[in-house]
């Protein structure tokens, strides 16, 4: 009796038809993939088509912001060479108090060799970062200019700012007073340098937010 109840309360419909979970195309006959959601709502393309019209966003059009960095940049790079140009030239005219470069094995004067390796060590460190500054991040097929430089001003600038408390270092043997006559050297600087750092700080920051 149960088994008649129940071919009784089935009843087959006649115009029901297969739907399968996926779609498969008809002409191919393999499985269609279904885009996203989000491909059809995204604003952006993909990063290998990028194409200067898809910064939308932007207050400054690609054109105008590659003409301000490039300028920034050679800017940038014009500070650093200044800074530079005038750290070589104390450093030239303030070791001669400390004995002369010919006689510098023969008279092993520590103090001028410590003198001149910081002295060196500083201006290679400058120039290294002039030729940084010039760089940019390359990413994929693009360069983006990330406002780099920005640490160097920013150790110049605080080098001259403690360089005023070598008075308080006191005197000892060769190697110490080359060090204060050293920093001695950058504080007379001063004046020059921190305006220069001020500027190259100030190019860095509008090139890497920009």
């Amino acid at each position: 009796m149960e088994r008649e109840k129940q071919e009784e309360e089935f009843t087959f419909d006649p115009n029901w038809k297969w739907k399968p979970d996926l779609d498969f195309d008809t002409e191919r006959g393999d499985e269609r993939e279904e885009e996203p959601e989000w491909k059809e709502t995204r604003k952006w393309k993909d990063y290998d088509d990028w194409e200067e019209d898809d910064w939308e966003d932007s207050p400054v059009s690609p054109k105008v912001k590659e003409v301000i960095t490039s300028a920034l940049r050679f800017g940038t790079a014009l500070l650093l060479v200044l800074i530079t140009c005038r750290f070589a030239v104390a450093y030239w005219l303030g070791y001669s108090e400390m004995g002369t470069i010919g006689n510098l094995v023969e008279s092993r004067n520590w103090g001028l060799a410590f003198y001149m390796a910081a002295a060196c060590s500083l201006i290679l460190f400058s120039l290294i970062s002039t030729f940084w500054a010039m760089s940019q991040k390359k990413r994929r097929n693009r360069r983006y200019d990330t406002g780099r430089g920005l640490f160097a001003f920013l150790c110049i600038g605080i080098l001259c700012l403690g360089a005023g408390l070598a008075s308080m270092i006191p005197d000892g043997g060769d190697i110490i007073n080359a060090g204060k006559s050293f920093l001695f050297t950058i504080s007379d600087c001063y004046g020059t340098i921190l305006p220069l750092c001020g500027g190259g700080i100030l190019c860095c920051l509008v090139r890497k937010f920009l």
